[in-house]
């Protein structure tokens, strides 16, 4: 059975750090589960350039018509305009890291338009954002 039929009430995403297998995906899915370019924005070298940078992240989520990026919360908490450059653009934004365990730092990110805070302790957060 199909993925989606298993897990009928469960929001799905498919995220890579490898921009191929996004691609991959994305024609394989055809539109039916979001697919989200996982970068980690400069904060170390990757082995493929196009997850180097936030700006060449969010070209190629364009390009292929991928649902939006999921980076390391480094940059969007030290610059909003992160936040502003990936939403003009119509694409969902995820951060991961462990600034994310931090309240202050759920709710900057709440203030600044991020959708979806990756973290290790959901109920904290939750609370945080109630």
């Amino acid at each position: 059975p199909k993925l989606v039929e298993r897990a009928p009430r469960r929001p799905i995403v498919f995220t890579s750090f490898h921009p191929d297998i996004c691609l991959l995906l994305a024609h394989k899915v055809n539109g039916d589960i979001p697919i989200m370019l996982l970068t980690d924005a400069g904060m170390s070298a990757m082995a493929d350039c196009r997850c180097n940078s936030i700006e060449t992240a969010v070209s190629l989520c364009k390009w292929a018509s991928l649902a939006g990026l999921v980076t390391h919360v480094g940059p969007v908490s030290q610059s909003p305009r992160v936040s502003l450059l990936v939403r003009r653009h119509g694409l969902a934004l995820a951060t991961y890291g462990s600034l994310n365990n931090q309240a202050a730092h759920v709710k900057q990110q709440q203030a600044y338009g991020v959708d979806v805070v990756i973290v290790d302790d959901v109920r904290t957060a939750k609370s945080t954002i109630e």
